[in-house]
């Protein structure tokens, strides 16, 4: 008596486990032992002996593995084996778990027997199942053909798939919006992935009348609004996938001379994700974006970050306000990560909190409604100085092109540095196209680049605080004149590359001299040097290095720098072009004279005694 009411607690407690939880999938026992029956039935297709249904005395459909032996009876126990492992007979036998006639068993069970005799798995082929095999293949019927179609693709089958399925949702950022007419939240897509294709949604926990709706693989969650009371309100669903495996087993009757069978069991393999969601009901911010005037901005981008970094909402600014929805309680950033044309990138960071009623409150704790954020219009200063004491020039006419040289402005300098604003990031080029009176007019085209951070850089990607563009004076005060001359005829020598510097090491000026002394104007009184770093052709480079001052008064002053010609660029021998060399009188001079003298004067002894010798032979 207490094990009947044990089995009825038990069968009791299955039921409302399988009316309420919808999620839970069961798999059938497999038996260790079995009884089974047979009859005898007509066949949907000519058969040349009689054919016997095989069942569990529970009623299920088990198949014969043994062809010409005593079909099942109820006396013969049948004791669980081995598990079947062979492709083929698994995937018929997998196809035969749903049978649901007697007709469907003929078809499996005598494409099994012709799959086991093809394949070697019966002991010998029998008369009536070969004569049966041979009128299948004669024939076009639709039993016939359902058998070697089973037979088939039983020969190329892989083996059972057994393993789990799985199934995963992403629910990142999912929103709830309300719906046009202003009753139902509506979630954002949430996609599903599932590896069998299919999937099951059950809302675990939200609130009455909460539905959802499939398109795919997306779900949308419905909420009506009537039930959403509080600004986070929770949506808890999963979804899930069930996967049919089926195993077969082989059971040896307690007399061998009884036919031995298979029985198929359905196991089904079950994978879940949820996942846990709020509707954010009743908070909301409006951001403006403006200039430090006040004047609304487009084109700047914005983002907004909760307190885990997520980033909730980004968007390009077009003069409008704009609104923050649904926002849950806790702490918030808004910063830019893209300014508008024009302006420097802000470097703000606005803070903000959401309460747990709802209002949204400043760094201070003060409820607003409305964030303003501001930006500053980019700017680059631009100065014309005189290169000799770097003071500003007026009345020059300056032009500032972009990269595809078109005009952006142009004015005229004054006293004091021009400062440009609103120039938007790029690179940009500034040009004289009319000198101050007294200048000459500069004919250097400087470049120079504006970064999305609002700093100006040069063109060798330093940062500058301006633009500087020098002038230098027509006018002579403070000049020199410096020759580069032959040492032995006072000639200028083009060819020669000099380099003047001041007193700091800071050099001047450079240049390839010519057939004419070099002029260097607007110097600043002060010690400078001259040195020479490649000689003209002929001639030994000059070690030299020249000290000269300009003095306060700025008077011309002429500095002159020489070269000894190089001695193998010198002719030798007959027939050379004769070149008067004046007598200065240097030491240099009188020494070469000398020292020539005294070789001639060894070179006519020697020959004199060789001579000598000859004669005396």
């Amino acid at each position: 008596m207490k094990n009947i009411l044990k089995n009825i607690f038990l069968k009791i407690f299955l039921l409302f486990v399988a009316c309420f939880s919808v999620s839970t999938v069961y798999a059938e026992d497999i038996a260790s032992s079995l009884r089974m029956t047979y009859y005898t039935v007509n066949t949907p297709m000519s058969y040349p002996a009689s054919f016997h249904v095989k069942k569990t005395t529970g009623g299920k459909y088990v198949y014969c593995a043994h062809y010409a032996k005593h079909p099942p009876v109820k006396s013969i126990a049948y004791t669980r084996g081995s598990l079947v492992k062979d492709n083929g007979i698994n995937y018929i036998l997998n196809k035969s778990y749903n049978a649901s006639s007697d007709n469907s068993f003929f078809v499996y069970q005598t494409a099994l027997w012709i799959y086991m005799i093809d394949k070697g798995i019966m002991p010998e082929p029998y008369y009536d199942i070969t004569v049966f095999k041979a009128s299948v293949n004669n024939s076009d019927s639709a039993t016939a053909r359902k058998i070697k179609s089973l037979v088939a693709n039983a020969k190329k089958a892989a083996a059972n798939n057994t393993s789990n399925p799985t199934i995963s949702m992403d629910a990142t950022g999912v929103k709830f919006t309300l719906s046009s007419d202003g009753t139902t939240y509506v979630s954002s897509p949430i996609t599903v992935k599932s590896s069998t294709g299919n999937y099951k949604v059950t809302l675990t926990s939200a609130p009455n009348g909460s539905t959802y709706s499939t398109d795919g693989n997306k779900i949308y969650i419905k909420v009506p609004k009537s039930s959403v009371t509080s600004i986070n309100t929770p949506v808890y669903f999963k979804v899930s996938t069930t996967k049919n495996t089926y195993r077969s087993y082989y059971y040896t009757p307690s007399d061998n001379s009884y036919q031995k069978m298979i029985v198929t069991y359905k196991k089904p393999l079950l994978a879940e994700s949820s996942a846990n969601l709020s509707i954010h009901s009743n908070a909301s911010v409006e951001v403006l974006k403006t200039d430090a005037d006040g004047k609304a901005l487009s084109g700047a981008t914005l983002q907004v970050k909760n307190s885990n970094g997520t980033v909730i909402d980004t968007w390009t600014t077009d003069g409008q306000k704009h609104k923050i929805s649904n926002l849950s309680s806790g702490t918030y950033t808004l910063s830019e990560t893209a300014a508008p044309n024009g302006y420097k990138l802000s470097t703000e960071t606005v803070k903000f909190t959401v309460d747990a009623t709802g209002k949204v409150k400043d760094s201070s704790g003060n409820v607003i409604s409305l964030i303003t954020f501001k930006n500053e219009k980019m700017s680059v200063k631009v100065s014309k100085q005189d290169i000799a004491n770097s003071s500003e020039v007026p009345g020059a006419k300056l032009v500032i092109k972009n990269s595809e040289g078109k005009e952006i402005i142009q004015w005229t300098s004054s006293s004091k540095p021009y400062v440009i604003r609103g120039l938007a990031a790029g690179t940009y080029t500034l040009t004289e196209t009319m000198a101050p009176d007294g200048y000459t007019k500069s004919e250097e085209s400087i470049t120079f680049k504006i970064g999305t951070d609002g700093k100006v850089y040069n063109a060798d990607g330093k940062v500058i605080d301006q633009v500087i563009m020098y002038n230098k004076k027509t006018s002579t005060p403070g000049g020199v004149s410096i020759s580069k001359q032959d040492a032995t005829t006072g000639k200028e020598l083009p060819g020669a590359t000099l380099v003047v510097k001041d007193y700091d090491g800071k050099q001047i000026d450079t240049w390839v001299s010519t057939d004419t002394p070099h002029l260097i104007e607007n110097l600043k009184a002060g010690i400078y040097t001259l040195t020479e770093t490649i000689a003209p052709n002929g001639y030994i480079l000059s070690n030299e290095t020249v000290t000269f001052t300009v003095k306060d008064d700025g008077s011309v002053t002429k500095v002159v720098m020489y070269n000894s010609p190089n001695s193998k660029d010198v002719p030798s021998g007959n027939g050379g072009e004769e070149v008067p060399v004046e007598n200065t009188g240097s030491y240099k001079t009188i020494t070469s004279t000398v020292v020539g003298s005294l070789i001639i004067l060894i070179g006519g002894i020697t020959l004199f005694k060789t001579s000598k010798r000859k004669n005396q032979r």
